[in-house]
């Protein structure tokens, strides 16, 4: 279908070596003919966002994280201060830079001799989130607010998992893995994301919430990061789920250790077909019937702006106001639902049709500039007119019979 409806900011939050699930899912949009106009990611998601962004597709990224195994953490750090870590993180620097510009250049690539591929570089729009622990707040590398900055450094500093690979001095920050915002929902981090004008689709990655058998520090670890990412992920989504603007797709890859990084290729084959079947399920199932409920409350509204017009135009301008006023008592039922951007066009115009209302002993009404107020109102009418068409077509669409 050629819709709107389909047109997403594409947001992956972290999981480790869980992340394979979404290879699955970029198949899965991929074939639903989903438009991911930007790739917002955090450590894994923030890999595979950007491998995907630079050209790869669902068969290469499987390869790729097919050879994904702890040899890319092989450079032991041993120090005890603000650089704690595992690994200094730069083998896996050297093989993202590597995987960047290999599909960056093609034919051209000769390793150590090509530019570093930057965000201006790459048509893909692609954001990354990382977090600074001097201040507790987002840093944002993207081609808006970082357009010369090495996509594979800013990969690495939003893979820093604390713990595993060493934090980043940057500019007087020191930054780590992106996923710490993660009890937040990650475009309200980042509110440049509503530029886009289009539908927010946020992946959570989780794990099992069955009972873990913890026999040693990795499945100490494991259990610790999947408690407090799973308490994370209830709160968004039972917080947004409902709202129309913002889709959530919760991929459960149930006991797969965050740290077993030489999971076996039947392993991830597994995180592969979860992260497709999920995916597909939702689109096909879960978000039609999301729109459908959603639907009558752009069409209540509708049809109140509708009676308005006519009022107006019939220079009825009480009863106008009267209409209005009641619509708002419908809106504050909906505006949890229906997206901002729809309240935030009425509520102008009704803040300019008071204005602009003069009324004698109740009874007699004048407005000032009619025509340019009924402009408005109509330029409203149609944008809700092809919200509601948009829902429709989405929800009537074959689609679902995929």
């Amino acid at each position: 279908m050629d819709s709107k409806a389909l047109d997403y900011v594409c947001i992956f939050t972290g999981g480790s070596i869980r992340g394979g699930a979404y290879v699955g899912a970029l198949r899965a949009m991929n074939e639903l003919g989903v438009k991911n106009k930007c790739y917002v990611g955090s450590s894994v998601g923030a890999v595979i966002g950007v491998f995907h962004a630079v050209g790869y597709n669902a068969d290469e990224l499987e390869e790729i994280v097919n050879e994904f195994n702890f040899e890319l953490f092989k450079d032991i750090n041993l120090s005890f201060n603000k650089d704690f870590s595992i690994s200094r993180g730069e083998y896996f620097y050297e093989w993202v830079k590597e995987k960047i510009e290999k599909k960056f250049y093609g034919k051209k690539y000769k390793k150590g001799e090509n530019l570093p591929v930057t965000f201006n570089d790459i048509e893909q729009d692609i954001v990354i989130l990382t977090t600074d622990l001097y201040t507790t707040k987002a840093k944002i590398f993207s081609k808006q607010e970082t357009p010369h900055f090495e996509i594979a450094k800013a990969v690495r500093i939003s893979s820093g998992m604390p713990g595993l690979l060493k934090a980043t001095e940057h500019n007087g920050q020191l930054l780590v893995d992106g996923d710490l915002s993660r009890s937040w929902p990650i475009w309200k981090i980042i509110p440049s994301l509503f530029d886009y004008n289009c539908r927010m689709l946020e992946f959570r990655l989780e794990g099992s919430k069955e009972r873990f058998q913890i026999e040693n520090t990795a499945d100490y670890l494991n259990s610790v990061y999947t408690a407090f990412s799973n308490f994370a992920a209830d709160h968004v989504i039972s917080t947004y789920q409902d709202r129309d603007k913002f889709d959530y797709i919760r991929l459960d890859a149930g006991n797969v250790n965050i740290t077993d990084f030489n999971l076996s290729k039947e392993g991830k084959k597994h995180l592969y077909t979860m992260g497709y079947n999920t995916t597909i399920d939702f689109f096909t199932k879960k978000l039609p019937q999301k729109r459908l409920l959603i639907l009558p409350h752009y069409e209540k509204i509708l049809v109140a702006l509708k009676e308005t017009k006519t009022y107006f135009e019939n220079s009825k301008y009480i009863l106008a106001k009267n209409r209005l006023a009641e619509l708002f008592v419908t809106i504050s039922k909906s505006r949890r639902i229906i997206d901002n951007a729809y309240y935030e066009e009425i509520l102008e115009f009704y803040e300019k049709f008071m204005n602009n209302l003069f009324v004698a002993f109740a009874i007699v009404s004048i407005i000032k500039d009619k025509n340019k107020l009924l402009k408005t109102l109509n330029t409203i009418i149609i944008d809700l007119e092809n919200k509601v068409s948009e829902i429709k077509e989405f929800i009537n669409t074959d689609l679902i019979n995929h």
